[in-house]
């Protein structure tokens, strides 16, 4: 303690240290690594919304977060869309995980219109969801993930998707919908830097 060392006494000529501008330009920051918010979207009392141009070729892989709550009690579906229209093709495929309460189902659907029960909502709990949506602006079949659920008074519900869409299709947006009734909500888009 109370020793001081000349550092150039420490290093040798082939050491070498690493400054804070060299740091920089090395090493990428943390931040570059996260989500970038692409857009969010509020709506009131509406029998669908879309969200156009936020997939592109910038990002591989998306995160789209909704809360929701319903003029009944019902599902929010969703469709994938390009130039302007929704895809309902039956190429959706899903393999669902469904918790209500103290019971459990599982389901697998093949030639589906949509991505349906992404979430529940109910005229006085919000529904919420999550989807990770892999590739859907590259024309190869389209990868996607969905948490969601719901509250009830009575009960607490959740479902848990594996999806895909089976065409080769290149996709920049996609719509909310629910499957009766009107949904009043948010939904915001992000990607992740590659």
């Amino acid at each position: 303690m109370g020793r001081t060392r000349d550092v150039s006494k420490i290093l040798t000529s082939n050491t070498s240290i690493l400054s804070l501008a060299s740091a920089s330009s090395t090493y990428q920051t943390k931040a570059s690594n996260a989500l970038v918010l692409l857009n969010t979207t509020s709506f009131t009392t509406q029998s669908s919304v879309s969200i156009d141009n936020v997939f592109s070729a910038t990002y591989d892989t998306y995160v789209i977060r909704g809360s929701y709550t319903g003029s009944v009690d019902s599902t929010c579906d969703m469709r994938l869309r390009v130039s302007g229209a929704d895809n309902s093709a039956a190429n959706y495929e899903r393999q669902l995980f469904n918790v209500n309460n103290a019971s459990t189902s599982f389901t697998r659907l093949t030639g589906q219109t949509s991505y349906t029960n992404i979430s529940g909502h109910t005229t006085t709990y919000n529904g919420i969801n999550i989807v990770e949506i892999h590739r859907p602006f590259n024309t190869s079949p389209t990868l996607a993930i969905s948490l969601g659920n719901a509250d009830g008074s009575t009960d607490t519900r959740a479902v848990n998707q594996y999806m895909k869409h089976t065409a080769s299709t290149s996709f920049t947006g996609f719509t909310i919908y629910p499957g009766s009734g009107n949904i009043t909500g948010n939904v915001s888009v992000y990607g992740y830097n590659k």
